[in-house]
């Protein structure tokens, strides 16, 4: 369910991303503005369905993407609290590549690094210190803090546009969808869209055929996947500071 709000994140952020850097480079800000607004805008607004859509039908999903009877409950407690505070990730990926697109690397590195470490250190703090020996509270806590870093991560972006210390302004205003612009943003973002897709795919087919195996095993295979995700993201760090220079 996260590769697929990423994904939405991604569509826009990243297929804007691309479009704005080139309108940047022939100087066309009007354009750049209306563009920044329309993907940001319409992240949210296709983010939020799908977050609706998750929250009525979240069992019978939880169940096809490999969540054995005994996790179940889990998925469920943590999912209820992750799914709803996934519209600031919508946010926070869609802005990450917007900033981007404009050069300012640093703003985007500062946003993700401080949601992480924030989420690192209140994963512990409600898991251990606010909920002992509570399992069901401890899933709730984590994803309590999952939630609150991406607010944190959120709050930076939005400091960053209202300081208008960006180099596009966005309004409701601007938000214009258009045929053209349409088919620019998601000449980019939908093959990132599907490659999201893809990924959480491949996943829940792993998870399914792991939960043959008992629970311990789909514990293993989720640390096995974020340690081979290291890899990759260090090629996708090279491709986001190359594309703003291309």
């Amino acid at each position: 369910l996260g590769q697929v709000v990423v994904g939405l994140g991604l569509m826009f952020g990243n297929g804007a991303a691309s479009y704005l850097s080139r309108l940047l480079g022939r100087g066309d800000k009007d354009t750049a503005n209306k563009v920044a607004s329309t993907a940001l805008y319409s992240s949210l607004l296709i983010g939020a369905i799908i977050i609706l859509f998750s929250t009525i039908f979240l069992k019978p999903i939880l169940t096809m993407l490999g969540a054995t009877e005994t996790i179940m409950p889990y998925a469920l407690t943590y999912s209820r609290i992750y799914i709803l505070s996934c519209v600031f990730n919508v946010f926070n990926v869609t802005m990450n590549n917007i900033v981007s697109s404009e050069g300012a690397a640093k703003t985007t590195m500062c946003a993700l690094l401080l949601g992480a470490v924030l989420n690192i250190g209140l994963d512990p703090l409600f898991i251990y210190t606010f909920n002992i020996g509570v399992a069901g509270a401890a899933i709730a806590g984590a994803a309590i803090a999952t939630a609150i870093s991406q607010l944190v991560s959120t709050l930076v972006y939005l400091t960053y546009i209202l300081r208008k210390r960006s180099a596009f302004s966005f309004s409701l205003k601007a938000f214009s969808p258009n045929g053209q612009m349409m088919v620019e943003i998601l000449k980019i973002g939908v093959p990132t869209l599907v490659f999201q897709l893809l990924t959480s795919l491949s996943i829940a087919l792993i998870n399914r055929a792991a939960s043959d195996y008992g629970d311990s095993v789909i514990a293993g295979m989720g640390a096995v996947t974020r340690i081979t995700s290291m890899g990759t993201l260090v090629v996708f760090g090279f491709l986001k500071g190359f594309q703003p220079i291309a």
